[in-house]
């Protein structure tokens, strides 16, 4: 799988290109749908703003599709002029790409606080279309989280430069206007208004009659409906427009008829919301996301591009750690399901249990049983060794107390009541019998000197506060079991698994 952006921007095409290239809401799960029939591609997340129309795809790494067409077949838009003014960018560099959008070092407006949050809506929208994969789901997490962290250490210069900031400022550098109408109750239209207000403008918004579900209407702001906005616009000195609507929501014949017409108009859709042709009226000037954006692009400063470039390094390397763990997994999958490849003959599965008062019975009490002990005595198990002579640790362990000692011969009774039993004679005839009766009753048992015959074997332990590792090998090759061993226990001792 690959991850493969194709983009039209405001470096790329003005306006009247980019909005050719736009798709209202109603569309989305359609153009989904058809994206997703095409051969190969597996996932897909659809952006568009005022300033951009972005198309991510998730594809098999045996094709290599150019998103710009796909979308553009799925729209029926014209991919041939799309593929004029679009560019693309594959594997890591779509991701960086990605990085730079959501911390607002992509935007006409540099350091747009408002891009982290569209982002976030396109993959929403993905995952409601069940459009989106785990490679777009993962690409878009890590990177909506180094666009927060940016935003954050980094000075973008990003205190209001924002598209509502910057259509809120031109309204503030005409102090003629006392009043002004917003079209558009989206999150673009709340924001204008909300700084509106602020500014003391007597400021109206408009809703739609068929509108449903709550919507948040900024405080301080007075409703009007949609189908009354000429009536309104009749005492408005200005108007500002952020609907999604695919047509003109504010017409040249329509504003012909308002006999007050308001002295500035601000269009901040893209698709544009009011008609070109609306600047032929006299008195009236009507400005477009670009012309409010122009010259407000703030270059980064070296430093600034050293230290936002080192943090998308970061999160670059968290994206393909997470790429290379998941090819490793789809690789282990293959190999699993594959009959020739011998999958699932590893016979050992490591298991941790609770040891807590689990009654362990060591039979033997020489070197084996010792190193047996040893282990044991790490955890909270309760040890009681069978043996006619044992090592002088045993002997010091049992007169500790930390152990129970029998000193004696071997006998079945020895075993009632064990959860665990580890039979370490030099006597293959008493190893066997404890195997067999502990087989028969359903207890875990470990026969040294018989590794059939044993239902577990000790692994080998590196063990700290924090820690438990255990190691086994196939039986052959003890020396390599040592070797593993002290490593970790290195690993364990000098903690360098925290560096």
């Amino acid at each position: 799988m690959k991850l493969i952006v194709s983009y039209i921007d405001h470096h790329m095409a003005g306006l009247e290109a980019r909005e050719l290239f736009t798709f209202s809401g109603g569309q989305t799960e359609e153009i989904y749908r058809r994206i997703l029939e095409e051969p190969g591609i597996r996932g897909a997340v659809l952006l568009t703003t005022c300033n951009r129309t972005e198309v991510y795809l998730s594809a098999e790494d045996d094709t290599d599709p150019e998103p710009m067409d796909v979308f553009c077949r799925a729209a029926q838009l014209d991919g041939e002029e799309a593929r004029a003014i679009s560019r693309t960018l594959k594997g890591e560099d779509a991701f960086r790409h990605l990085c730079r959008l959501t911390a607002g070092a992509e935007s006409q407006l540099w350091g747009d606080s408002q891009i982290i949050t569209q982002v976030g809506q396109a993959i929403d929208e993905a995952r409601e279309c069940e459009a989106s994969d785990a490679v777009l789901n993962t690409a878009f997490r890590i990177g909506i989280t180094a666009g927060k962290t940016i935003r954050t250490h980094v000075d973008l210069h990003i205190h209001d430069d924002s598209t509502a900031a910057r259509a809120a400022s031109k309204i503030r550098e005409n102090p003629q206007i006392r009043s002004c109408l917003v079209i558009g109750n989206g999150m673009i239209g709340r924001l204008v208004a909300a700084q509106l207000v602020r500014d003391g403008i007597d400021t109206k918004m408009t809703l739609r009659r068929y509108r449903h579900g709550e919507v948040m209407i900024p405080a301080g702001v007075e409703t009007v409906e949609y189908e009354k906005r000429y009536q309104i616009m009749e005492d408005c000195d200005a108007v500002i427009s952020a609907t999604a609507s695919p047509h003109f929501v504010v017409t040249e014949q329509g504003l012909r008829q308002v006999e007050n017409t308001p002295r500035l108009l601000i269009d901040m859709a893209v698709p544009r919301d009011i008609e070109p042709e609306v600047s032929r009226i006299p008195g009236v000037t009507v400005c477009n996301i670009d012309d409010i954006s122009e010259g407000h692009h703030i270059d980064l400063q070296s430093e600034q591009s050293r230290r936002l470039e080192r943090f998308i390094d970061s999160y670059a390397d968290e994206f393909r750690r997470w790429d290379r763990f998941r090819k490793e997994r789809i690789e282990t999958v293959r190999r699993i399901a594959d009959p020739e490849e011998k999958a699932g003959t590893h016979k050992y599965f490591p298991v941790f249990i609770d040891s807590s008062g689990k009654y362990v019975v060591v039979i033997g009490g020489g070197v084996i049983a010792e190193r047996r002990i040893m282990t044991l005595t790490e955890f909270d198990f309760r040890v009681h060794v069978v043996a006619e002579e044992v090592t002088d640790t045993i002997r010091q362990l049992a007169e500790a107390e930390v152990i129970t000692w029998k000193k004696g011969s071997f006998q079945e009774s020895d075993l009632e009541g064990a959860d665990i039993v580890a039979a370490c004679t030099d006597k293959r005839e008493v190893n066997h019998a404890v195997g067999e009766w502990c087989r028969q009753r359903g207890v875990q048992v470990s026969v040294c000197d018989a590794r059939s015959e044993s239902t577990f074997w000790f692994p080998a332990i590196a063990i700290n506060d924090e820690l438990t590792m255990g190691l086994v090998g196939n039986g052959k090759r003890h020396d390599i079991v040592k070797r593993a061993a002290s490593a970790l226990r290195r690993i364990i001792e000098e903690r360098s698994y925290e560096l």
